[in-house]
């Protein structure tokens, strides 16, 4: 069975706008730290990149290539951290971006009907990975099947 994933992105430590206009990125994947759910992170599972405030919205969807492994940062994304993160060894998977979601998908359009935003999009730390329950997870695909989705290299 194939979880899906939210992936936070703090933008006071990861400069993803920057990333997503580096086609390397984009046609190559990058890898992002991971803190929890090591075990359960499986390889083809999909993933919904979560800018999280000042923002609070879903950038991007991709899916998870390699199991999480220590290392350190790949080189390329490395430029876009804007902390020593880069520069440590610590549980990172490696990711490819399938798609970049436009327009945005904000708290507000995932949870119309009031429910709590975090128990779709759980509030965390960059590197935080979050299960998504099935029922979200079919919300979600559906509303990025509603959006204009761009692929990377257009």
């Amino acid at each position: 069975m194939t979880n899906s994933w939210i992936l936070n992105c703090i933008e006071k430590e990861f400069d993803v706008i920057a990333a997503f206009k580096d086609e390397r990125i984009l046609d190559e994947g990058m890898t992002w730290q991971v803190r929890n759910n090591l075990k359960k992170i499986q390889i083809n599972d999909i993933f919904y990149l979560y800018l999280t405030d000042p923002y609070q919205e879903i950038i991007a969807k991709g899916r998870i290539v390699e199991l999480p492994q220590r290392r350190y940062c790949d080189e390329i994304s490395a430029q876009y951290w804007k902390n020593s993160k880069k520069d440590s060894i610590t549980d990172r998977v490696w990711i490819e971006i399938d798609y970049r979601i436009e327009p945005r998908l904000t708290r507000g359009e995932i949870n119309p009907d009031g429910t709590h935003p975090s128990l779709i999009i759980p509030i965390g730390n960059q590197g935080v990975s979050h299960l998504v329950d099935s029922t979200a997870q079919n919300r979600l695909s559906r509303m990025c099947e509603d959006r204009t989705i761009q692929t990377p290299s257009v």
